[in-house]
């Protein structure tokens, strides 16, 4: 967790009229940092009742060394899975919507066609111009890499922009590339397969078109898996009890609401 994303998840949520989903202030309300000592995940804490002696993920040897860890109030547990499932959210209806991604494919086109093309000033004396695709290894000319980038192409002239001119207008007039097909949770098979190399698949589809006329360099494939994060949000978060606020624990699967795991695995194979 981090407030980086408190950010963006308020900010998103309210400029796509989404409901943001939890409550981040009652989160830093409620929210100790405590040495955690040992290995937090070899013991657990059961139930939201004040610490049986020695139930602990912490250690009383304090020549065990510990690790400093914000922790958050037993009650919160909702809340913090809440964060979790507004940042799952966002990533379905907005971040990794088939939308979004096929006007990010189309300016990534646009860009590649104009990158031998237009050039970037380069601010020091005597410098030559360079590609967009060198801006990466001068931070001097990669200042001038900004989004007016976009407006530079959309409004030039040069006969040589023209590919790379067009495709930015069919993005502003929504003349989109679109989405032919999608995976379902019975084909991770394809994720597995091909995460690495998702042009691989491309090139697959390609191949089973008896017509002959798809070519792979015709298939944008983006590989897309929204879930929880890394493993389950309530088991790696650590907690406090009021009655020792000193001591951090890890909820068991069974102090919470089965209804949240349900439908935390039923998201991940949606996704």
């Amino acid at each position: 967790m981090d407030v980086d994303k408190w950010d963006y998840f308020a900010r998103d949520s309210q400029h796509l009229g989404l409901l943001k989903g939890f409550d981040h202030m009652q989160l830093i309300q409620h929210a100790r940092v405590i040495n955690v000592k040992g290995d937090p995940k070899s013991q657990v804490v059961h139930g939201l009742a004040p610490f049986p002696p020695g139930g602990s993920a912490d250690n009383d040897d304090d020549d065990v060394k510990g690790e400093l860890q914000i922790c958050y109030r037993d009650k919160e547990w909702g809340n913090v899975h809440d964060m979790f499932a507004t940042r799952a959210r966002l990533h379905r209806k907005a971040y990794q919507h088939k939308v979004k991604d096929a006007v990010e494919m189309m300016f990534l086109d646009a860009l590649l066609e104009a990158d031998p093309i237009l050039l970037l000033e380069d601010p020091r004396p005597g410098k030559k111009p360079k590609k967009m695709s060198m801006a990466i290894d001068d931070m001097a000319v990669y200042t001038n890499l900004t989004d007016q980038i976009f407006l530079r192409i959309l409004y030039s002239k040069e006969p040589e922009l023209e590919n790379a001119r067009k495709i930015l207008q069919n993005i502003m007039t929504r003349e989109l590339y679109r989405c032919v097909a999608e995976t379902g949770p019975g084909e991770w098979y394809l994720f597995e397969e091909f995460a690495s190399t998702p042009l691989g698949l491309a090139d697959k589809i390609a191949k089973s078109d008896k017509s002959g006329k798809i070519k792979a360099e015709d298939i944008g494939v983006k590989m897309v898996k929204v879930d929880y994060g890394k493993g389950d949000p309530i088991k790696n978060a650590r907690f406090w009890n009021k009655g020792d606020p000193d001591k951090a624990f890890e909820l068991k699967k069974e102090d919470v609401s089965h209804l949240i795991y349900q439908l935390h695995s039923t998201l991940s194979q949606l996704a």
